[in-house]
């Protein structure tokens, strides 16, 4: 392990965000864990949006999605959806 930009390495793993310049930067062999715009996805309230903007342009191909709350920004909405379910049981 080491901090030294200039040190060889094959595998770069982190739980930050990577710069852009480091990746061009990467010899052939270099890997980094992440990409450019991964926090988009890997983190659960923007993929949530993510895959609620893109049913709403594609219903069919994202079907297989379950309802999403993003809390606490949508407690409400989650509470008033859950009151509705037990009424409807």
């Amino acid at each position: 392990v080491s901090r030294d930009d200039n040190a060889e390495w094959d595998l770069y793993w982190t739980d930050t965000s990577v710069s852009e310049e480091r990746v061009m930067k990467l010899k052939r062999h270099q890997k980094i864990n992440h990409f450019a715009g991964m926090s988009g996805l890997c983190k659960k309230t923007n993929m949530a949006r993510t895959f609620r903007k893109m049913a709403a342009h594609m219903p069919e191909a994202f079907s297989f999605i379950p309802q999403t709350w993003v809390l606490p920004l949508e407690a409400d909405n989650l509470k008033a959806h859950w009151k509705k379910k037990e009424q409807d049981s």
